[in-house]
């Protein structure tokens, strides 16, 4: 399953470092937890 397109969008407004974190730590969640809700 992909990233939620909000996720997605928060995470490339924060910078450089927090944009990295932010999207792995999406990409895991998504990939551990396919069922669950997506919620900023």
């Amino acid at each position: 399953m992909p990233i939620n397109k909000d996720i997605k969008a928060y995470n490339e407004e924060q910078a450089a470092a927090d944009k990295a974190i932010c999207t792995l730590l999406a990409k895991e969640i998504t990939a551990a937890l396919p069922e669950a809700e997506n919620k900023i």
